[in-house]
């Protein structure tokens, strides 16, 4: 099967190495950096061998997308497998049990699925896949399971979208998950204590899936409806990029980009910044803060949307607090 044909277009250049490795570091409690238990804490990067993951040693192993939950890791191969490891006490390891494992596995139930992307909340995960066995009528569906997702093995959720909706995103907080579909639309789900679902009030327990139809300028501004691109949830908050649409007559000409965020202080999807050209890349979330990524005159920048500093990016962070873990991709000749 193609690799190029089974991701298929996508709006930015997207180059797979020949090979890759996954480098872990940090707290390593549950097993989350997946090297069994040994070290309790990891001060620096080191490599999962591919034999970890049932490959022969010195194999060109590739991946496509990593996640780190609060003690857990998920990894998408390149041969679309997708392989957890870590603590699984509300099943968010996919393997319908509860107990924790310190070395990564296939997850069993999604080995029909070709998985093209993940996210791990604090202690669930969900996935982007499409079936391998498919005529090209069924596109990227969205799967979850864990704490709050009605299942320790992974389920195909549509939530408030209609069955066949294209899920091209998909991003985890704590205990709320958003949903970006091929249209431009979210939908996000779980508990709204802060006003990280962006239903413009705040509630106790647990919430169903239900579109965000309003997005709003300003606090003292109508909401409006526009398209989303790119979406990011921290673990009380959650920010999005739009494009284009209505909001376009605010802006000044040349710039189509918003970036927007709830929960915390705003319980509605409010405009916190202006990016700073049309190619905005990409945005990550973290316990208290956002970055954001973006292209100025051929250069890369950054910044934090609650400072003012902005500083070189050269590299994707994943901002769960308590292990980190990287995909590093490094090219290299079979």
């Amino acid at each position: 099967m193609d690799i190029n044909g089974i991701i298929g277009e996508t709006k930015r250049s997207v180059n797979l190495p020949t090979k890759s490795a996954i480098y872990v570091w940090g707290y390593n409690q549950s097993g989350q950096t997946g090297r069994k238990g040994k070290e309790g804490q990891l001060r620096i990067p080191k490599q999962l061998p591919p034999e970890l993951f049932g490959c022969p040693a010195g194999a060109n192993a590739r991946w496509l997308d990593i996640s780190c939950g609060r003690e857990h890791t998920a990894a998408v191969a390149s041969d679309g497998s997708l392989f957890t490891w870590g603590a699984n006490e509300f099943g968010q390891l996919g393997d319908g049990t509860e107990e924790g494992r310190k070395h990564p596995e296939k997850v069993k139930q999604l080995e029909t699925e070709f998985v093209k992307s993940v996210s791990c909340g604090a202690h669930c995960t969900a996935a982007i896949a499409e079936p391998r066995e498919n005529d090209g009528t069924i596109l990227s569906r969205l799967w979850v399971w864990g704490q709050n997702q009605g299942s320790n093995y992974p389920r195909l959720f549509w939530g408030a979208f209609s069955p066949n909706t294209i899920i091209c995103q998909v991003s985890c907080g704590a205990v709320h998950v958003v949903a970006l579909s091929e249209d431009g639309l979210l939908q996000a789900w779980g508990y709204n204590e802060y006003g990280q679902l962006g239903r413009g009030f705040t509630c106790e327990g647990l919430q169903g899936a239900r579109v965000i139809n309003a997005y709003a300028k300003f606090l003292d501004e109508a909401p409006e409806l526009v398209k989303i691109t790119l979406v990011s949830c921290g673990e009380y908050h959650t920010a999005a990029i739009s494009e284009k649409g209505e909001v376009g007559k605010y802006l000044h000409t040349g710039i189509s980009r918003l970036v927007r965020r709830w929960g915390a202080m705003e319980m509605r999807c409010i405009l916190i910044h202006k990016s700073l050209s049309p190619t905005t890349l990409e945005m990550e979330m973290g316990y208290e803060f956002c970055t954001y990524a973006a292209h100025k005159a051929g250069k890369a920048v950054a910044g934090d949307v609650d400072s003012s500093a902005e500083r070189a990016f050269f590299m994707y962070r994943d901002c769960f607090f308590n292990v980190c873990v990287a995909l590093s991709i490094s090219l290299a000749l079979r």
